[in-house]
């Protein structure tokens, strides 16, 4: 029986699967490794993930195993940020509990109307609660505990504590109103 494998990687965790494919190169059957260019952990996003299962399905059913290549599909995403003057309003759009990750709708053009860079410190407001974040690559771009906001794999705003829990921190829900300003 053949079982196709297909590895999807981002360039943090690319590393393990080159090696699986390489200890793998005379096996009879050859696994498919996709990279996708984004940094951090598990940084694959939906698209990425519906074109390799698109491909396991296509390979299962052909018998043609698909091309080792680069997977990645950027995600474009329109502003739906409330701006007055040099502040923008986003909303809460989902939390992740467990690791305390607080996902916006928020986009990359909404920081850089605010003139916010990557390695650029804004204020993050959260009712009468306002903490300081880096807008960073990825969570250890910053010392432990401290606040960071990067581009999710969906291209969004994901705001999130290095080894702490931003959800409770802030007390955010989802449908609450989160405003960023850049700090000069």
């Amino acid at each position: 029986m053949h079982f196709p494998i297909l590895k999807v990687s981002n360039d943090g965790e690319a590393r393990g699967s080159r090696l699986y494919a390489e200890q793998a190169k005379n096996a009879k059957y050859l696994p498919v490794l996709w990279t996708v260019s984004r940094a951090g952990h598990v940084n694959i996003n939906s698209a990425e993930r519906l074109s390799a299962l698109r491909a396991v399905i296509a390979w299962s059913e052909s018998g043609e195993r698909p091309e080792n290549k680069t997977a990645m599909i950027v995600m474009e995403r329109a502003s739906r940020a409330a701006f007055i003057g040099r502040v923008a309003g986003g909303t809460v759009t989902r939390l992740r509990p467990l690791y305390g990750n607080i996902y916006t709708n928020l986009v990359v053009d909404d920081l850089h109307t605010l003139g916010i860079k990557l390695g650029d410190i804004f204020a993050l407001t959260h009712g009468k609660q306002t903490v300081t974040a880096t807008f960073a690559n990825a969570y250890s771009d910053v010392p432990l505990g401290e606040w960071v906001a990067f581009i999710d794999p969906e291209s969004y705003v994901q705001i999130s504590r290095n080894y702490e829990n931003a959800t409770m921190t802030l007390g955010v829900e989802v449908g609450d109103t989160l405003l960023i300003s850049h700090i000069k």
